[in-house]
């Protein structure tokens, strides 16, 4: 595999986490380093320690990389392109973690300078435990550059690679994702200390039985419908429990946040 700089422009919590860990990887040591620039020094003095270089415009940066990732607020991402358009050429690859910014935004701004690819990452990256969506369908993508985008995103968590117009899809189900389950975690803590459990001791309950389920669907195999029906034993209380949110159509709000997510993102990419 090629050696390659992949440059940073951005390094704020999901940048700078995406930047510690090629940084931390060992099987990408020796393979990428890694540049970064963000308008305030505040990301430098960790980053430089971990062995990054620091580059004080991001033209410069852009310049001296083969990758450029833009961590920037989806707002700024066509003016970054804009910024640093005169430093790429055909052999250099941008790549883009803003959501509501769609790979053919980024290809139009680009103008077919270079090569561009949309990855939708979530916050569990911060934490190595990151899902995130890649988006090849750049023509003008060389497979060996695939290759080590795929590379470097799969030590980092999980990678799905999808069709561009799947991306907004993965965005409204794993993007967003987390803060559906930190609000059923929460409620089910605030339960919890409702019927007298400690705060401290519901939230750690709470937090093992949605890591425990969660290993549950991905080393069983089955079908979480499958796990459910395991739970609820006739007459039992898991039975009236679920029975409740049956009842109370739980399960159809949770299908329309996804869906108005979706919808919210569809939204973005026309601002």
């Amino acid at each position: 595999m090629e050696h390659l700089t992949l440059g940073f422009i951005g390094c704020g919590n999901m940048g700078g986490a995406i930047a510690h860990g090629i940084l931390a990887s060992a099987t990408l040591r020796g393979t990428v380093s890694v540049g970064a620039y963000d308008i305030t020094d505040n990301a430098r003095p960790k980053l430089e320690q971990a062995g990054a270089r620091w580059w004080t415009a991001p033209v410069a940066l852009a310049e001296e990389c083969d990758i450029i990732l833009l961590a920037v607020k989806p707002y700024q991402v066509q003016d970054v392109i804009k910024n640093i358009l005169p430093t790429l050429s055909p052999d250099k690859t941008l790549v883009s973690i803003a959501a509501g910014q769609p790979l053919s935004a980024l290809r139009a701004g680009l103008g077919g300078v270079c090569a561009a690819v949309q990855i939708m990452p979530n916050t569990p990256a911060l934490i190595g435990e990151g899902v995130f969506g890649l988006c090849f369908d750049d023509p003008a993508l060389r497979q060996e550059r695939k290759n080590i985008i795929h590379t470097i995103f799969a030590e980092l968590g999980t990678v799905f690679v999808l069709p561009e117009d799947r991306m907004n899809a993965l965005m409204a189900v794993t993007g967003a994702g987390p803060a559906y389950v930190y609000d059923m975690m929460d409620a089910v803590i605030e339960a919890g200390v409702t019927l007298g459990l400690t705060r401290q001791d519901a939230t750690a309950m709470v937090a093992a039985l949605f890591r425990g389920s969660a290993r549950m669907v991905e080393e069983s195999g089955s079908h979480p419908a499958v796990l459910h029906s395991q739970v609820t034993s006739p007459k039992g209380s898991t039975i009236a429990g679920t029975n409740h949110l049956a009842r109370t159509g739980v399960r159809g709000h949770i299908i329309d946040a996804v869906l108005a997510a979706a919808a919210r993102g569809k939204e973005m990419e026309k601002e």
